[in-house]
């Protein structure tokens, strides 16, 4: 009788992830075919792990959003007049936007309307139409 013990450990970011172990039993008159075994028993354990270390990874991730520490950028959206990716944007027309809605930060929210929300004098074609918040927006722990 012929008894293997596989054993497999995979690594991600510096801790294990997740351990496999396999046990292949064969008669000694089948000690030929038990290489061939053995490898598509690493091939299946090693799918197995692939597919659970991504499984935690995405567990980690959404964790990490819902608890503040995500990605600071996600859910962002870019000014379409200066591209900066910000939180806040205000939906508004103004002359160079052709009659068109767009969406701007606050900084050239104050070129376009002169700083006043329903615009001034020197704005008149200036009309706001409304703010887009992120709502996946990383929080700031309080102490």
């Amino acid at each position: 009788m012929y008894v293997s013990r596989l054993h497999l450990v995979l690594y991600c970011g510096g801790g294990p992830v997740y351990v496999a172990s396999a046990s292949l039993v064969s008669d000694d008159n089948h000690a030929g075919s038990a290489d061939g075994d053995t490898s598509h028993l690493v091939a299946d354990a090693l799918r197995k792990a692939e597919r659970k270390a991504a499984k935690k990874a995405r567990k980690a991730t959404r964790r990490a959003e819902r608890e503040g520490r995500g990605d600071p950028t996600a859910g962002q959206k870019p000014c379409d007049l200066c591209g900066k990716s910000v939180d806040l944007l205000v939906r508004c027309q103004y002359r160079g936007s052709r009659g068109e809605w767009r969406m701007v930060c606050g900084r050239c929210w104050n070129g376009t309307s002169g700083g006043v929300v329903d615009g001034d004098a020197d704005h008149p074609e200036y009309r706001y139409g409304g703010l887009w918040k992120n709502r996946r927006r990383a929080q700031k722990q309080a102490c």
